[in-house]
């Protein structure tokens, strides 16, 4: 590249085309994600770059076309590369935030900007975020998916009463071996799964063996500490070695 000028690339986490159905027809999108396990504070631009560059890109491809098909008009189109008709598929970027907590970062562009007169932001487009903050979901019974389990666990992750009470009014609740897998990654627990192939487990049963077996350990880990206690204790008092072993 010549001096001055920057290369731009970037690589984003997933990115799916989706057709979706609706009373007036299918709407075709592409769908990208971004996961983020730490809270990051440039996530606006971040995204804002990403789908710029997915629409970009969408340009340069229906120019290709035109340029092999040679069915552009003199002026505006030719030099453009792009049909007055021509349109493309919209883009949606989603963040889904992979922690416990608040997310305390800006979500729109107007946010991020060092502006004293409020006026000028009718002359800036804004950006927001498509967030998904697990802190702030009231309803998880809208997930159709163990994707709303996992943002469940994680909202309570560090609320071991909530999360109790979750699995309290729950008799059952069946996921599959890699969400057991992604929430001892994400919500830091180490669940019993009782066969190694097995693909469905009930996430309230392992949870239970789970807390007694942390429980057992704690009890386990008390006496020791008192043998330890009263050994130090006897030294204290002028017991030699020998006697107190």
């Amino acid at each position: 590249a010549s001096k001055g000028t920057q290369h731009l690339e970037k690589i984003r986490d997933i990115l799916k085309n989706c057709a979706i159905k609706s009373t007036n027809g299918i709407t075709y999108l592409i769908i990208g994600v971004e996961n983020q396990a730490n809270i990051h504070y440039a996530m606006v631009i971040r995204n804002m770059v990403q789908d710029a560059l997915s629409y970009a890109a969408q340009v340069e491809e229906t120019a290709k076309k035109h340029r092999l098909n040679k069915d552009l008009r003199d002026g505006g189109e030719y030099l453009s590369g792009f049909a007055k008709n021509d349109r493309l598929i919209p883009v949606i970027t989603i963040t889904l935030y992979w922690n416990s907590g608040k997310w305390d970062a800006p979500r729109t562009l107007h946010e991020m900007l060092d502006v004293s007169d409020k006026e000028i932001f009718q002359y800036i487009p804004d950006y927001r975020l498509n967030l998904v903050v697990p802190d702030e979901i009231d309803d998880f019974g809208v997930f159709e998916t163990d994707l709303g389990v996992v943002l469940q666990m994680l909202q309570c992750a560090k609320d071991k009463q909530k999360m109790k009470a979750v699995l309290a009014e729950k008799n059952r609740m069946l996921v599959e071996k890699d969400t057991v897998d992604l929430l001892e990654e994400c919500v830091n627990l180490k669940i019993a799964v009782s066969q190694e192939n097995e693909e469905v487990v009930d996430l309230c049963k392992a949870l239970q063996d789970w807390a007694e077996e942390e429980r057992a350990e704690g009890r386990a880990e008390g006496i020791e500490q008192g043998k330890i206690l009263m050994v130090v204790s006897l030294m204290k008092d002028g017991y030699i070695t020998k006697e107190v072993a």
